[in-house]
């Protein structure tokens, strides 16, 4: 069975992955002995960030192909700070000051980096 080599992708701007195209293998067996080719994705499907092993499989298993596709979100978090200020009286304010929101195509992973990394 032929095998395309591992590939890396960059997400689509605003979503957390991309639609990945590569040569879907192919087995060449005889017509008389080709069983249904099983596999976990195609060519054209959408992909999650980060890396996803990819596979085929045919004639029971005797013909095989496993490759790694990876997207990676190269797009930044957007941080948006809430900063409130009420006058009380001529002298005295007072300044409210909340943690940022983070917004990201990849929400989960833009929750871990504000986290974990202030």
């Amino acid at each position: 069975m032929s095998c395309p080599g591992n590939t890396m992708e960059v997400s689509t701007p605003g979503d957390c992955g991309a639609q990945v195209n590569y040569t879907e293998p192919f087995a060449e067996i005889a017509v008389r002995e080709l069983r249904q080719i099983q596999h976990n994705y195609t060519s054209q499907s959408f992909f999650e960030v980060g890396p996803i092993t990819v596979y085929y499989k045919a004639q029971n298993n005797s013909h095989f192909c496993i490759f790694i596709v990876e997207v990676a979100d190269n797009e930044k978090p957007n941080f948006i700070e809430f900063l409130e200020v009420e006058t009380v009286a001529a002298s005295v304010t007072t300044v409210k000051l909340e943690g940022p929101e983070v917004q990201d195509n990849c929400l989960d992973l833009a929750m871990h980096q504000a986290m974990y990394f202030p």
